[in-house]
């Protein structure tokens, strides 16, 4: 391989390397928004069952 191919493939290691960072970044900003949402469905289904008993009750 010559020096420039090294470079070239050299450059391509540090490519993928850093589009797999990106990946991972990525990956634990949906896991945490994942996160949220799930916990705002539990609250919203908790205000939602107090605001039922309470029509069932009026």
């Amino acid at each position: 391989m010559t020096a420039s191919g090294a470079e070239e493939t050299s450059g391509h290691i540090s490519q993928v390397d850093s589009g797999a960072a990106d990946t991972g970044v990525a990956s634990e900003q949906v896991l945490n928004l994942a996160q949220m949402l799930a916990a705002e469905s539990c609250r919203l289904q908790q205000e939602l069952d107090v605001f039922m008993d309470n029509v069932r009750a009026a």
